[in-house]
């Protein structure tokens, strides 16, 4: 009697195996790379949901994940410090190796700094041989960026003429306050606008120094940047985070733009495109008002 127990207790158990084994019988193997050199990624965290298990990529950048539940769809997500975090979504099909390869975008300079007392995060550092650079290509090249239909109409334009190779003359320093506007990253047709303000103070002829501010939701940038004005396109940089408030976006777009400078009836505008050499960030347009000293 108790052989046959023990028999059949060995029989029930191998029987219960198969079914969950069966139940469970796909997995997801891939590899981790760096989106822009191909290069494999080391100890990547590798999470899924439904959750199954959190494991890390060997030097290889490779990972497997077993036993998953077939005929079911898989987000794995893949984490690690200096790379923005990826998700993909695998469909696991029974008795079968899934691919899940995961491309991760690095996030640039994200070394600490402290600068009046703050621990900021910075994304991008200008240089001086940019600025130099910049400044070369406005002189090389008096046309002005074409007109967005969104810009100030052309027929309130028409007093740049008397701006033009006037830039020692004109003194752009004060607070300008308005919009700038991002393509969306789904819908280029589509945009986003935000509140933005930038402060100019005249360093020489033709160079300026000052701080940017964006306000998104509950989120705040404040920027050092520089800018040169050369045949009433002022070409601004952002140079680095002085203050933030970053909570739900992982890192600043750092802008370039090249924006005209349009007088009407007295008052001067800021008007044109900027781009970013930040990874994920569209371009768009900047709108800006002269608010005073």
């Amino acid at each position: 009697m108790k052989a046959y127990l023990s028999i059949s207790s060995i029989v029930l158990y191998f029987l219960l195996f198969n079914a969950c084994t069966n139940n469970k019988s796909g997995s997801i193997s891939g590899i981790v790379t760096d989106s822009k050199t191909d290069s494999a990624i080391q100890n990547v965290q590798i999470t899924t949901l439904p959750h199954s298990v959190s494991i890390y990529t060997d030097k290889n950048g490779n990972y497997n994940i077993d036993l998953l539940k077939p005929d079911t769809n898989y987000t794995v997500s893949a984490t690690r410090d200096g790379y923005v975090k990826n998700s993909i979504t695998v469909h696991v099909l029974k008795d079968s190796k899934n691919p899940g390869n995961i491309p991760l975008q690095k996030i640039r300079n994200i070394e600490p700094f402290k600068e009046s007392g703050r621990d900021v995060r910075p994304i991008h550092i200008a240089t001086d041989s940019n600025k130099s650079e910049k400044k070369d290509q406005l002189t090389s090249n008096n046309s002005s960026l074409n007109e967005s239909e969104h810009s100030i109409p052309s027929s309130e334009k028409q007093s740049r003429a008397a701006l033009k190779n006037s830039s020692e003359e004109l003194n752009l320093s004060g607070r300008y306050s308005g919009k700038l506007y991002q393509k969306d990253y789904i819908n280029p047709s589509n945009e986003a606008a935000y509140d933005y303000s930038i402060e100019l103070a005249r360093t020489t002829n033709i160079e300026y120094s000052g701080t940017s501010k964006i306000i998104i939701g509950s989120d705040y940038g404040i920027f050092r940047l520089s800018a040169v004005l050369i045949n009433s396109i002022l070409a601004l940089t952002e140079e680095k985070v002085l203050e933030q408030r970053l909570s739900n976006y992982p890192y600043w777009c750092i802008k370039h733009a090249e924006l005209d400078v349009i007088s009407n009836n007295g008052t001067i505008f800021l008007s044109g495109k900027w781009s970013s050499d930040t990874y994920n960030c569209n371009p768009g347009r900047i709108e800006l008002k002269y608010q005073g000293k």
